[in-house]
């Protein structure tokens, strides 16, 4: 793999001095979505090396062999956060719909609350999957986890600098992400643009993603992307901020 630094300044050129100003309260959210416990466990090393700190949301957590289990208390005592993506990664939407918030509160909430909770890992956050979210859902969640995040989505018209809902300051309740796998379209260029503009407002960012590998596939981040955001985020002085920390 080429050097990260030769990676960005090919990309965004050399950066100048003074260009990163120090002591800005501004920030960085990562967090990853599902079950790629081993996945997200090889990078370990990786967030060490910039000092970052993420949130994974953790689907089907009574699934996971117990190695799975073992590994997400190491990533866990690294400091990073352990939260909830669902019990069976319902949509909210489609299984209200079909049923009644209760009864997806009943399915696909609670007894994945109480299994993490059961193996030491009470969840503080939520993330919606498939982003399928409506207020009063947020309403009957933020009563159980501190927040739950949403997805804000870039289209041909709005890109990701564009979009207000991921740039947050004291956030409290309802939070929103957008994606970096490779099908959201969000260039390294971008990405770069969008932390310059966090740092300007003073505020965190946030994004998501879900399997970090070097495979392609839609709901993929190439490692050496994220390695290239995470190394960006800390030249410019952002500090690496758990969804919980919001």
């Amino acid at each position: 793999m080429p050097a990260i630094k030769n990676i960005l300044e090919s990309v965004f050129g050399r950066p100048r001095a003074g260009m990163f100003p120090r002591c800005r309260p501004a920030g960085i959210s990562i967090s990853f979505d599902d079950s790629y416990v081993d996945e997200w466990y090889c990078l370990k090393d990786l967030f060490a090396e910039y000092g970052a700190t993420v949130t994974f949301f953790v689907s089907n957590f009574d699934l996971l062999p117990e190695k799975s289990i073992e590994k997400l208390k190491i990533l866990r005592d690294d400091g990073h956060e352990i939260a909830f993506h669902g019990l069976r990664h319902l949509s909210a939407g489609k299984f209200i719909r079909e049923n009644s918030l209760a009864g997806y509160l009943e399915a696909e909430i609670l007894p994945g609350i109480d299994a993490m909770a059961r193996r030491g890992f009470p969840p503080a956050t939520f993330s919606y999957p498939y982003g399928v979210r409506a207020p009063y859902i947020d309403d009957a969640l933020l009563k159980y986890f501190k927040h739950v995040r949403a997805v804000a989505c870039t289209n041909s018209k709005k890109r990701l600098s564009g979009l207000k809902q991921i740039y947050c300051k004291n956030a409290g309740g309802l939070v929103f992400a957008a994606g970096i796998d490779n099908i959201y379209g969000n260039s390294l260029e971008e990405i770069r643009d969008a932390l310059i503009k966090t740092m300007g407002k003073k505020k965190t960012i946030l994004l998501y993603a879900h399997r970090p590998t070097s495979e392609p596939g839609d709901y993929c981040t190439p490692v050496p992307r994220l390695q290239a955001v995470l190394e960006y985020a800390s030249e410019c002085g952002l500090k690496f901020l758990r969804v919980r920390d919001l």
